[in-house]
């Protein structure tokens, strides 16, 4: 990830954390957060960004 921090990110950059932190159980997602100086919070709230815009760029691939 850049070194700006999380809040320098761009999108692409922050969905790949949901990604790859997806199935990670609450002590694993905490370990991994502790080793990338994330927290679990930012990573939740990305992840919740990335579910609204699901059904947005869905209807866009349609439209074509």
């Amino acid at each position: 990830m850049p070194d700006a921090g999380p809040e320098g990110w761009s999108s692409r950059d922050k969905f790949a954390e949901v990604l790859e932190t997806a199935a990670l159980t609450d002590a694993d997602l905490a370990e991994y957060c502790r080793k990338c100086e994330l927290y679990s919070a930012q990573i939740a709230a990305w992840r919740s960004a990335s579910s609204r815009a699901a059904p947005v760029v869905g209807k866009q691939a349609e439209r074509g």
